[in-house]
């Protein structure tokens, strides 16, 4: 017995999950010498009688998506004001009144909320904690970064100056980014394998 298109395209739909409409559209071509647009009409029409159930998947997320989509903005964000707080540190004196304002609320940012917000991204990439918990963890975990560091300067040469601090909470700030940014594609990966 001699199959029909329509029977057809259920069986491999069944059988053979192709990944898009085209690629089943192509086995269709092959099979029977129809052109695509043929093919393409069986599958609207079983689709349209409720025959044929077909499913959308996104994209893979990669790296560049992540990092350039709307899911990395937090992470740009994050080292545009870590590079800013850190230049207005380094740039602006304390005696120059109207832009020391500038410096000291970066700064008190910078050290009061970004490392831990940071590393609380890298340890939590799931969205299991809401806002108002994230945020308080955040603080909480800055200012115990912010101790820890200041207890391994005290033992260093360099001392608990404003340099060392800056440049050490800059670059925990950065590498807990970076792990939660991949951490967050790992997530992301996993979810589209489920």
């Amino acid at each position: 017995m001699e199959t029909t298109i329509d029977q057809f395209i259920q069986e491999v739909v069944k059988e053979k999950h192709p990944n898009t409409v085209q690629e089943l559209a192509l086995l269709v071509k092959e099979k029977f010498s129809v052109s695509e647009g043929e093919a393409l009409s069986h599958i609207m029409n079983l689709t349209n009688r409720g025959q044929l159930s077909l499913e959308e998947h996104p994209a893979p997320l990669t790296y560049g998506r992540l990092l350039f989509g709307a899911k990395g903005l937090w992470f740009w964000g994050t080292l545009g004001l870590a590079l800013a707080t850190s230049t207005a540190v380094f740039m602006i004196s304390e005696s120059v009144f109207p832009l020391a304002y500038v410096r000291n609320v970066l700064g008190t940012i910078f050290m009061i909320f970004l490392p831990g917000f940071c590393l609380v991204k890298a340890l939590f990439p799931r969205k299991e904690l809401g806002g108002v918990e994230r945020a308080g963890l955040s603080v909480l975990c800055s200012l115990s970064l912010v101790a820890l560091t200041s207890l391994v300067l005290n033992f260093t040469s360099l001392g608990i100056t404003v340099t060392p601090v800056t440049l050490g909470l800059l670059v925990q700030t950065l590498a807990f980014a970076t792990v939660g940014l991949l951490r967050e594609h790992k997530v992301q990966f996993e979810r589209l394998q489920e």
